[in-house]
């Protein structure tokens, strides 16, 4: 009986601690990237403060509107309804970062396989709209088509990593830190968005765990973020696209 105590007083900790680092870590990544903003101003990732103030204060947002019941819009039906704010932010996040990777990818191929990826995930997105409510639920064919179209442009940079300088990760490479961070997040989470919203379908609550990894490895990618900043170069003018 001590035993199962003791685990249960871990994972308490464990869920306090996780659900209130990853906001005041959204702020701090913003702060950081305006801190090393002379180090990629003129490049195509000169809106990343930008983006982390928007994800701090989307995010806020998203937390009274859930938790406290404050309401965006006049109807009292989207009380405590934070989809809408969820949904926009997910457009821009995920056009960003399209942007971000055909800018620094060389090949012109594999730019081409970004603008695929921003068409089907422009399709999904309007298919998702037609099916279900914009302003009440969860846009997941969006969601699970925009992440994976950002595995496929990390592996692509990683790919270009490899083939340019022999190393699939550069320690001071901004790029790579994005990156790695976005893949493990969209990699392991993917799959438990996908479940959740069979979890939703099916009128079953899921489990803790599903949330516990979420922000952990949410938490890991924000990390991974921070941690590219502080170690980047200056990133230098963009390479010619080739073959």
């Amino acid at each position: 009986m001590e035993s199962i105590a003791l685990v249960d007083s871990l994972l308490w900790g464990l869920d306090i601690f996780l659900e209130n680092a990853f906001v005041p870590l959204y702020g701090i990544t913003a702060f950081v990237a305006l801190w090393r903003y002379r180090k990629y101003y003129d490049t195509a990732l000169k809106f990343l403060p930008i983006i982390f103030f928007y994800t701090f204060l989307s995010e806020t947002l998203g937390l009274l509107i859930r938790d406290y019941g404050f309401n965006l819009l006049i109807n009292d039906i989207y009380t405590g309804n934070n989809s809408l704010i969820a949904n926009i932010y997910h457009i821009v996040f995920y056009l960003f970062f399209f942007s971000v990777f055909y800018y620094f990818l060389d090949r012109r191929r594999d730019k081409k396989l970004v603008v695929a990826w921003i068409v089907i995930f422009v399709f999904a997105s309007l298919y998702n709209i037609y099916k279900e409510s914009f302003l009440m639920l969860s846009q997941v064919y969006a969601y699970v088509a925009g992440g994976l179209g950002i595995v496929c442009c990390c592996v692509l940079y990683f790919m270009q990593n490899k083939r340019l300088k022999g190393k699939w990760c550069i320690r001071r490479d901004l790029l790579s830190w994005i990156s790695l961070g976005l893949l493990v997040f969209y990699v392991v989470y993917i799959p438990i968005k996908i479940m959740k919203q069979y979890w939703v379908l099916v009128g079953e609550f899921g489990s803790p765990w599903s949330r516990r990894i979420h922000l952990s490895v949410l938490i890991f990618m924000y990390v991974c973020f921070i941690l590219g900043f502080v170690k980047m170069d200056r990133i230098l003018s963009k390479r010619k696209s080739t073959i």
